[in-house]
């Protein structure tokens, strides 16, 4: 990837991931400028995952039907919308496998019904840029 990419993806997760840890929610108008802005910087390289975008639109779809009903924050389906637009499907799973996972473990520490979800999916994601 880009170095200028990778780093205004890191900054934008971070950002994100400390406005969910503490508040619960995110800003959706970062969310969604800085997602647009990483989309156009990789819109170049688009033609590389449109094999993948119709599991990405079905697995979209379900996203949605989670914060539908409650299972999952809207900021969350948003924040996955964007992994998956510049990301691939492939390495979004990897993502969302690490995040849960870790999720898991910490609710399982923690014992809190709700937890942020953002902060374990950028986790992922930086596993996976190392």
């Amino acid at each position: 990837m880009h170095l200028v990419f990778t780093f205004g993806l890191v900054l934008w997760a971070l950002i994100l991931s400390a406005q969910d840890f503490y508040s619960l929610t995110v800003s959706h108008n970062f969310l969604l400028v800085g997602g647009s802005l990483l989309s156009v910087g990789k819109f170049a390289n688009i033609h590389f995952y449109l094999a993948d975008w119709s599991f990405s639109l079905l697995f979209i779809i379900i996203l949605f039907l989670f914060s539908h009903f409650n299972l999952l924050g809207s900021g969350d389906v948003i924040y996955l919308t964007f992994l998956f637009l510049l990301l691939g499907f492939y390495t979004t799973l990897y993502i969302i496998l690490i995040g849960s996972t870790s999720a898991a473990l910490y609710h399982f520490i923690y014992a809190q019904n709700k937890i942020p979800f953002i902060p374990f999916l950028s986790f992922g994601l930086l596993v996976l840029l190392l």
